[in-house]
């Protein structure tokens, strides 16, 4: 995929990545603008669900198809900034998908295409 994008490319990448971070983790919306910012919200969300929801947490990783190994490495490591990028790079690259195929709606899962 091209890193070079255009401005509004960058801004559209930025909003879809904020609202799928909201739909998925269902938090109230995240509106940065801004990848630090909205990295530090993501530490929040992740302390907040191993805090106080552990089990919720394990299943959105799942749902969201997290590598396992990589998140239990920065857990094990106590690691949520590590953590908190590799979930933000999972919902750039959907983001990026659903941007690219503009026909498929971010308020619907599609993820789970095996007809369940």
């Amino acid at each position: 995929m091209n890193n070079h994008l255009h401005p509004q490319d960058s801004q559209a990448l930025m909003e879809t990545t904020e609202r799928l971070f909201h739909r998925d983790f269902d938090v109230p919306a995240v509106r940065t603008h801004n990848w630090a910012a909205l990295h530090q919200a993501v530490c929040e969300v992740i302390d907040y669900y191993l805090q106080r929801a552990p089990e919720r947490f394990f299943q959105i990783m799942y749902r969201l198809d997290v590598d396992e190994k990589k998140v239990k490495d920065c857990l094990a490591q106590g690691n949520l900034e590590a953590l908190a990028a590799i979930i933000i790079e999972r919902e750039k690259e959907k983001a990026q998908w659903r941007l690219r195929y503009p026909s498929r709606s971010i308020w619907h899962d599609d993820d789970d295409e095996a007809g369940h």
